[in-house]
């Protein structure tokens, strides 16, 4: 194959998997062949095209991968940081998740919104590298999006019947237990811990509450699983603790959303799903806030238990009588939502003007040499857990984030997307040519008019 390149890792599977698809498929219909994988899936012994690396964020722990990327392998680089949008104080996000040397490296920063881009160029003087686009997340979560998760949320209603999904950004972390956490006590000095014992009392008081809806609990991807294996046995018959698959249709099939500072609330807030904010008030009086961008404010905001309760029912009345309780606040100064044009539409436009060169690629095929060297790596890991030597990112932890990606999941994707690009399945070149990784492409010189509009939202 003879294209200009895209490498798209993914490293949380849940949150990112299905929106990057909808940038392959979209950018594959303009020309590009995409490289899909985990976070470094081109170094490797097996020869790769040269490209544009896609990363996740610019974080100093990155720089020397990036300069890999960069001055070794030939390639450009370019970024979207998937944890961009929320950040605890401008300080914190730009020393945690930014580095001169990465943006030095960069060819464009793609940005949520006006925010990020005010405080990352105040910092580096950088402001011919930053794009507002905001990011393919946001395009499948927009209502008009909603026909791509419908096999599923229909598959959900017939399992689960009418349900409310309170989601978690609070449970118990793997560094909370390095750190000899008990995940039953409050600590003044983490405001996590309260806002846990609040959500565990909600959850059961739910339960008793509407005994004919089904509560679902959704973990954060890096809670600890144990602590929520343990909070099985402790809820009445209609909570059910599940983290399965991409939360998407979940929130589309839910009743409404209830949550405290999670990026759910504003996929459900854009998607027009009733959300409510639940924000206990502290033993200081205080309503606590994670994040600079107060997302709790784009739903119901709830800051007692019997106030959540009340707007349940309510929300559900509504529901069932066909109104939205929505609220229309405003977050445009963090988040870019076009009505006019895709977030993957301007980034590619960006990406075309980078003027990459095609690059000759001899696809390699998944043979038995590669499955092998792949259980070997596997094992290796282990062997490193067994020995301590992993510390919080051991196989369990990785696999816990992208717990890995097969080819049929890809076709089916693809196929599913089509309903919402309007590119068919059958025109996609689709190649495993590692473990978790694929080759996507369109035939040569052939594009799909798709007449999509993002408008509708």
């Amino acid at each position: 194959m003879n294209r200009p390149w895209i490498f798209l890792p993914v490293e949380v599977k849940a949150r990112e998997f299905v929106a990057k698809m909808f940038f392959a498929s979209i950018a594959a219909n303009a020309g590009f062949g995409i490289i899909i994988g985990r976070n470094g899936m081109n170094i490797s012994s097996t020869p790769f095209p040269r490209g544009i690396y896609f990363d996740k964020c610019l974080s100093s722990h990155k720089v020397a991968f990036h300069e890999h990327q960069v001055k070794t392998l030939g390639n450009l680089l370019v970024s979207f940081d998937e944890e961009g949008l929320l950040f605890r104080s401008e300080g914190e996000y730009l020393d945690r998740r930014t580095s001169k040397q990465s943006i030095d490296l960069s060819s464009v920063v793609f940005l949520w919104g006006n925010e990020q881009k005010r405080i990352i160029s105040k910092r580096y003087k950088c402001d011919e590298k930053l794009e507002i686009t905001g990011g393919p997340r946001v395009d499948i979560w927009k209502s008009t999006s909603a026909p791509l998760y419908q096999a599923e949320v229909d598959q959900l209603l017939e399992e689960h019947g009418q349900f409310i999904l309170v989601v978690s950004n609070w449970g118990f972390l793997y560094r909370e237990k390095a750190a000899g956490l008990d995940p039953s006590q409050i600590y003044q000095d983490n405001p996590r811990s309260f806002i846990r014992s609040r959500f565990i009392k909600l959850i059961s008081t739910l339960a008793e509450e509407f005994t004919n809806q089904t509560i679902i609990v959704r973990p954060h991807p890096s809670d600890l699983p144990d602590f929520w294996r343990s909070q099985r046995g402790k809820f009445a018959k209609n909570v059910k603790i599940i983290d399965e698959g991409s939360i998407s249709p979940w929130i589309r099939a839910a009743n409404l959303v209830i949550h405290n500072n999670c990026t759910t609330g504003i996929e459900a807030w854009v998607g027009k799903i009733p959300v409510i904010a639940y924000s206990p008030i502290n033993q200081a009086g205080q309503e606590f806030h994670t994040y600079t961008m107060k997302i709790n404010h784009l739903g119901v905001v709830c800051c007692r238990e019997a106030e959540v309760i009340d707007k349940v029912r309510a929300s559900i009345s509504a529901y069932q009588a066909g109104i939205s309780l929505r609220t229309n606040a405003n977050c445009e100064n963090f988040l870019c939502i076009d009505r006019q044009e895709l977030a993957s539409q301007k980034i590619l436009r960006r990406l075309k003007a980078l003027d990459v060169k095609p690059d000759e690629y001899l696809l390699p095929r998944y043979g038995i040499l590669k499955k092998l060297r792949a259980s070997i790596e596997t094992l290796k890991w282990k062997s490193r857990d067994l020995l301590g030597l992993s510390g919080l990112h051991t196989l369990q932890y990785r696999n816990q984030k992208n717990p890995g990606m097969a080819l049929s999941e890809i076709k089916e994707t693809l196929s599913c997307l089509s309903q919402i690009t309007k590119i068919p399945a059958e025109f996609f070149d689709i190649t495993q040519i590692g473990k978790d990784t694929f080759c996507i492409a369109g035939p040569t010189d052939a594009t799909v008019n798709t007449g999509h509009s993002p408008e509708g939202n």
